[in-house]
């Protein structure tokens, strides 16, 4: 029997893989299970609320796969909340229906924010909005891409939000740093943040590679320091193309000045066309 410790509960798994949950999640448990075609899904966090990565990390939680950094007992699909048995304790989630009205104390607090928010304690889905109107519903909110989040603070410079290394101004508006995620879009200032190492980072400007240092998987692309690496099946799957292009599945950087193929990344698969690094046209 091992204890598998959660974001706002323990949940004890026994050998044989079933799972006794707290009073919050067994009420959610008896609800998927007694009734008809009315199956609700469960979220579970790894220890020491640790991203998961791929479905083999869910291993020690039956029937689960890794859905954006969480381990995801599914639900039955769902295209509204309506759809969804027990309103408002589930939700209709990334397309299925997810018991996601845990206990919180912040936005962060709870799984796949920022499409969820901590709204009175308590983890809620937040609806699409366009102006600050939309978000009449939630007191202290504002519109900001395309969700209602919690009022920023204005600034001019970084000092004007807080101590160094916890806030960053950015487009006069202060944003908190280093928040988890487990992809660019999860982050607030999105494309001018982007998820470096399961943190909101901010994008850096730069003249050269060498000034994007401070982030690993980070290049100098257009004047900012754009992070690269993600998988790809072709040249256009890279955001970043025509400066990035597919090389041995993941999205590399491409036209470095050169003056001969050796002096190229990736050189048997680069060439040096034209003072620059790049796949060979066939």
């Amino acid at each position: 029997m091992a204890d598998i410790h959660y974001r706002h509960a323990v949940a004890i798994v026994p050998s044989n893989s079933s799972v006794v949950l707290s009073a919050e999640y067994l009420e959610l448990r008896v609800i998927s299970t007694t009734e008809k075609n009315a199956i609700v899904g469960i979220i579970f966090v790894l220890p020491y609320n640790k991203f998961c990565k791929q479905d083999d990390e869910c291993s020690d939680f039956l029937n689960t796969k890794c859905i954006r950094g969480f381990c995801v007992r599914e639900g039955k699909e769902c295209s509204s909340d309506r759809e969804c048995p027990s309103h408002p304790q589930s939700q209709c989630v990334l397309s299925q229906c997810l018991g996601i009205a845990l206990k919180c104390s912040i936005d962060q607090d709870c799984p796949f924010h920022p499409i969820t928010a901590c709204i009175n304690s308590k983890c809620t889905k937040i609806e699409e909005c366009r102006t600050i109107a939309d978000c009449a519903a939630y007191p202290g909110r504002e519109c900001f891409n395309s969700r209602c989040v919690v009022r920023f603070r204005p600034c001019r410079v970084d000092a004007d939000c807080g101590p160094a290394g916890t806030m960053f101004c950015l487009n006069t508006k202060c944003f908190k740093a280093n928040q988890r995620c487990t992809m660019d879009e999860e982050c607030l200032g999105y494309p001018h943040t982007h998820c470096i190492a399961s943190k909101c980072v901010r994008v850096l400007a730069c003249i050269v590679d060498a000034n994007c240092r401070e982030h690993r998987q980070t290049f100098c692309i257009q004047k900012y320091c754009r992070k690269l690496g993600q998988k790809c099946d072709t040249d256009f799957d890279c955001k970043y193309h025509p400066y990035a292009k597919c090389i041995r599945s993941r999205c590399e950087k491409v036209q470095q000045a050169c003056k001969k193929d050796s002096e190229c990344p990736f050189w048997r698969l680069l060439s040096c066309i034209e003072g620059k690094c790049d796949k060979a046209t066939s």
